[in-house]
């Protein structure tokens, strides 16, 4: 089973929720990186399906040990959780204005689907590129 995982940046803590379980309730987990976040996740799932979501058929079909998150950033939350890339190296390879990204970065703009789409592209280009390294 996989369920969508959001993960946002919250003045450098990563914050995040599930999306698209069919409930009345969100659970919603921080932590200081992906690692940590999802561990906290489960555990509050697990906590949910105790007590509180006891009834809620939606959670109780999750097993909070084996499921899979298919996570999703936030522009921010990205290069929270990633800072050692650098945001300008990625905006140029984008083709996006590098103080554009800035505001993208700081909340202060939210980027449409191609922007996001642009980035993306440029991540997982340098991604590529990083696994076709070999030293001498």
């Amino acid at each position: 089973q996989t369920i969508k995982f959001i993960i946002e940046d919250n003045e450098g803590l990563l914050e995040g929720y599930i999306d698209g379980v069919k409930s009345k309730s969100l659970i919603s987990a921080s932590g200081k990186d992906e690692a940590e976040l999802i561990k906290n996740l489960r555990m509050l799932i697990k906590d949910y399906q105790q007590h509180e979501g006891a009834n809620d058929s939606a959670y109780q079909k999750i097993n909070a040990d084996t499921v899979k998150f298919d996570t999703r950033y936030n522009i921010s939350a990205f290069f929270t959780a990633h800072s050692y890339l650098k945001a300008s190296t990625i905006a140029t390879r984008a083709h996006i204005n590098t103080q554009l990204m800035s505001q993208y970065i700081t909340g202060k703009k939210h980027p449409g689907t191609k922007q996001v789409q642009k980035i993306e592209t440029a991540v997982k280009a340098i991604g590529k590129e990083l696994l076709n390294v070999q030293f001498a």
